[in-house]
Parts: structure tokens; C-alpha cells; sequence
């Protein structure tokens, strides 16, 4: 099982985060308009195993104390 930490890792802001997953999902609807299929699938992988999406969907869904 992939754990994640409890915070964001350390180089990764959620600036950053935000920024790396923003540009997947430009490169992802680029090749969708592109009709490039295969390449639109490639890259909705790297979105969903990416440490930049677990990072910022873990800020996003942290209860605050």
C-alpha cells in the first residue's frame, strides 16, 4: 500500500502542486484535441499516480483542528 505523508513533501508546495497537475491537465486536453488517444491515456496515468496530485488532494481535503 502507498502511504503518503502527513504533510506535503518538502520541496512541494501546494503552489507547486497545483502548478505540476494544472500543466498535466493542459498537456491532457491538448492531445484529446489532438486526437492523440493514446497519448491523452499515457498521460491521465502520470496524473493519477503523480505525487503532486496526492500532495494537493490531501491539502485540499485536510479538516482543520
Amino acid at each position: 500500500m502507498d502511504k503518503v505523508n502527513t504533510e506535503c513533501a518538502s520541496p512541494l508546495t501546494c503552489e507547486t502542486c497545483l502548478i505540476r497537475v494544472r500543466k498535466l491537465q493542459f498537456r491532457i486536453v491538448k492531445a484529446l484535441e489532438e486526437k492523440r488517444f493514446n497519448k491523452a491515456k499515457a498521460l491521465q496515468y502520470l496524473l493519477d499516480n503523480s505525487i503532486a496530485r496526492k500532495c494537493l488532494e490531501f491539502q485540499t481535503t485536510k479538516k482543520p483542528v
